[in-house]
């Protein structure tokens, strides 16, 4: 697995979206399937995703 963070490689997903206190992200995997991760960020926290 690779690990890859939002900020960094945001050029990546299909769309990244900020609702309220909540980052929506959209990203496209290899399979060509849409998975969707919504998850709470606080400041110094980084948000993971497995591509």
């Amino acid at each position: 697995m690779v690990f890859q963070y939002i900020f960094v490689k945001i050029a990546k997903y299909e769309s990244f979206l900020k609702c309220n206190n909540y980052y929506i992200v959209n990203i496209i995997n290899k399979n060509l399937t849409i998975v969707s991760f919504v998850n709470l960020i606080s400041n110094q926290q980084q948000l993971e995703i497995s591509i």
